[in-house]
């Protein structure tokens, strides 16, 4: 499905391939978790974000990668709306009835007061289930626990934007940052909200899938967002930076295969309707475990990983996000698993399964580095950057300030803003200042390229 997809939007595998993964840990999210060794549980829930830029076709490829989410909540919408009809017909009678009692009752003086009447009638209100709800996409985090308590307390926060960053940081709470959900539904931890006059939200294993697609530059930008990275929001997803084919494609996209969006779709109702064994009204979710090849995969990366984050290593200084991904790969292993199999207690995680999962994750590391380098980039650093990208195209030993400043003058709108981005290419070595050359009525300074440039793959 992932390749039918990006064939035909003509877009990077990475964007279904994280969008796909999301929507299977949707629909599995709080009936698995998997346990990678005696006394450590990670549940299947999952949150990504896959940076992409305006044009790429994001929400084509969200439509297609979530269409069995919207089917199974419409088919589950119509079959259950009768019942759901008359149970709320029946509340609102009886409602109306303890109404009548209760205005009956305040008037009474020396008769009886029907209070008997109205208690037992109260004990026997009945709840009205709530209709299905799979996923969400434009909500606060209010509005958010509300509709998780609803839905067994799992869902799927879904989107080809990252709005949803613009909420977190405050835009309807006076710039207050409100991540405890976030933080607290990523790992199942207890939740409790009490808001003013709202009811009480009270959830004991929360599990929320967050599945979005945001412009780069609104990644770069999490940075300055209150609590983002010091809270730990930021170390909890997955990252995608695929580059974009815009400029490349053919525009002669290939229809998904009817038989491939069939098999995707009945892969996704199956998930669905996985129902693990209950205890007191709650789930009691399948614990997946790992064979012992499975383990010793997963345990070699874990020392790779933790290797990482010495000093001076590729992840020193990502070592918040460096120390989740462990477990976020025993999270992804148990979602490959799910996709090729049924889970149940006696099913095992296997080593080929395991090996998919830590490939995924090792890819997920350079990915990572990048949005965290965009966080970190400054408007210099980005000038600099596509001057360079430039300079690769140009392919000259060397070139005047002035054909440069031409060639980014949409960019960089004034002349004296080029030079800091010229200095910090000269300081890191990849141009040098030459001597003074004339041009026609005007004199122009030049800059040499490092040869060793080219050397250097794009």
């Amino acid at each position: 499905m992932v390749l039918a997809v990006s064939r035909a939007t003509e877009t990077p595998l990475g964007l279904p391939a994280l969008l796909g993964i999301a929507v299977v840990s949707a629909a599995i999210a709080k009936k698995i978790v998997v346990q990678p060794e005696p006394g450590y549980v990670e549940p299947t829930n999952l949150y990504i974000a896959v940076g992409m830029e305006s044009g790429n076709r994001k929400t084509a490829v969200l439509t297609r990668m979530i269409r069995p989410l919207v089917d199974w909540e419409r088919f589950e919408t119509e079959r259950l709306a009768p019942e759901i009809k008359r149970l709320s017909g029946e509340r609102k009678t009886q409602e109306a009835r303890i109404e009548f009692l209760r205005k009956k009752a305040a008037k009474a003086k020396d008769k009886p007061s029907p209070t008997a009447e109205v208690l037992e009638l109260e004990t026997a209100l009945r709840d009205v289930p709530k209709y299905p709800r799979l996923w969400v996409q434009d909500i606060t985090p209010e509005q958010l626990a509300v509709k998780m308590a609803e839905q067994n307390e799992r869902i799927a926060l879904l989107s080809d934007e990252g709005g949803i960053f613009e909420v977190l940081a405050g835009r309807y709470n006076k710039g207050v940052p409100n991540l405890d959900l976030f933080l607290q539904a990523h790992s199942g931890s207890p939740v409790r909200v009490d808001r003013g006059s709202r009811p009480p939200v009270m959830m004991q294993n929360p599990a929320l899938t967050v599945g979005i697609s945001p412009q780069p530059d609104v990644l770069a930008s999490l940075t300055d967002k209150p609590g983002f990275r010091g809270r730990g929001l930021l170390a909890r997803f997955l990252y995608g930076l695929p580059a974009s084919l815009l400029g490349s494609r053919h525009l002669q996209p290939t229809p998904c295969p009817d038989s491939t969006v069939t098999a995707y779709r009945h892969l996704i109702e199956r998930l669905l309707k996985l129902t693990p064994p209950e205890h007191d009204g709650a789930w009691q979710p399948w614990v997946l475990r790992f064979s012992d090849e499975a383990y010793e995969a997963w345990k070699d990366f874990q020392r790779r990983v933790e290797a990482l984050m010495l000093e001076g290593a590729k992840l020193y200084y990502l070592k918040d996000w460096a120390s989740k991904l462990p477990g976020a790969a025993a999270r992804l292993a148990a979602v490959f698993h799910c996709v090729v199999t049924s889970p149940t207690q006696e099913t095992l995680i296997n080593a080929p399964t395991m090996q998919r999962a830590i490939t995924l994750a090792e890819l997920l590391v350079d990915h990572a580095l990048a949005v965290f380098n965009l966080m970190e980039r400054d408007e210099t650093t980005d000038d600099a950057l596509k001057i360079l990208a430039w300079i690769r195209r140009l392919r000259q030993p060397r070139f005047t300030t002035r054909d440069c400043f031409c060639a980014h003058q949409a960019r960089l709108k004034k002349v004296d803003v080029i030079h800091a981005p010229l200095h910090l290419l000269e300081q890191h070595g990849y141009i040098r200042l030459g001597t003074s050359a004339k041009v026609p009525h005007r004199p122009s300074e030049f800059y040499e390229v490092n040869p060793a440039l080219w050397e250097v793959p794009d």
